[in-house]
């Protein structure tokens, strides 16, 4: 694991991704900005993308690697990971797998999530934003799938049992998401406008349920 600049890595990410989109659309805007670099598949518990290294460098050597913010982490093989998730939407690591990701659980929003193999997640998936893109050249397998408040992702390539997106929804009763989440997570009825639900992000609490990934607790039933 090493800490490098975008543009000395940068054509190693697939010409398609946003990050290289933008990049070259924009003159470099991102060619001095920092990637974690990782050349080998990678297997750890909870990857928290607001803080990214804290969450590596309990299984990598960080020496020299001093930085605050990362762009993105870049990884040439497949991916294991318990629970991925990160509490800002307006903005976080982007995360690029040149291979396969499989975990338990995803709660992010704010980045690109590029994967050039399948994504298989255990149990929940759940973006939120628009400022959240999801990408998968294969197959996008979950137990329950959520999208909130615009957030990006493809339709065709999703195979999952539950899926719960702001899109395609006008019925946001509390029922629903109380029949697939844990209570520790939802609001009660008295919580919440009833008049003004607008989104299924109205009746689960994110805040929440990343803490239960942090402790390793499952958010559904």
């Amino acid at each position: 694991m090493k800490q490098i600049q975008f543009k000395e890595v940068k054509h190693r990410f697939p010409k398609e991704s946003l990050l290289c989109w933008l990049n070259e659309k924009n003159d470099g805007e991102f060619d001095e900005e920092w990637v974690i670099y990782i050349d080998h598949d990678l297997e750890l518990e909870n990857l928290d993308l607001d803080r990214p290294l804290t969450s590596l460098e309990t299984i990598h050597n960080s020496s020299g690697m001093h930085q605050e913010n990362y762009l993105a982490i870049l990884i040439e093989g497949n991916l294991k990971a318990k629970n991925i998730y990160n509490e800002e939407s307006d903005g976080s690591t982007c995360l690029c797998v040149l291979g396969n990701l499989e975990t338990d659980h995803i709660i992010i929003g704010g980045q690109e999530l590029y994967i050039t193999g399948d994504l298989n997640v255990k149990q929940c998936f759940w973006g939120n934003y628009n400022h959240g893109d999801l990408v998968v050249n294969g197959i996008i397998k979950s137990r329950v799938f959520v999208a909130t408040e615009q957030y990006h992702y493809e339709k065709e390539k999703l195979a999952v049992e539950i899926f719960l997106c702001d899109e395609e929804e006008d019925d946001f009763q509390r029922k629903f998401p109380a029949a697939i989440f844990s209570e520790d997570i939802l609001y009660e009825e008295d919580e919440v406008d009833i008049e003004d639900v607008f989104t299924w992000n109205d009746w689960i609490s994110r805040s929440t349920a990343i803490k239960m990934l942090e402790q390793n607790r499952s958010v559904l039933l």
